[in-house]
């Protein structure tokens, strides 16, 4: 659609334009069993079926947990989810 659209509005400026996007979108990883997790989840959908489904801007928080380069989480306020 977006190589059409430049063909059937050429003029049409990026700040027109309304692109679907998810908040937190990963924090579909965030365990249930954690406290507050009921507010913490703000998604059900990985974020291959976000994009899959038409989700164009992703919200992701990532942060290093750790010496290794390799811990590395998805956030969403204080709980930590996976990668």
């Amino acid at each position: 659609w977006m190589t059409m659209l430049s063909k059937v509005s050429p003029n049409l400026k990026l700040r027109d334009l309304i692109i679907p996007g998810s908040h937190d979108s990963a924090s579909y990883t965030v365990p249930k069993t954690k406290l507050f997790s009921a507010v913490a989840l703000t998604q059900t959908r990985s974020v291959r079926e976000q994009l899959q489904r038409g989700i164009r801007y992703l919200d992701l928080r990532v942060a290093g947990c750790g010496d290794s380069e390799q811990d590395v989480y998805i956030y969403h306020g204080c709980l930590k989810g996976g990668l």
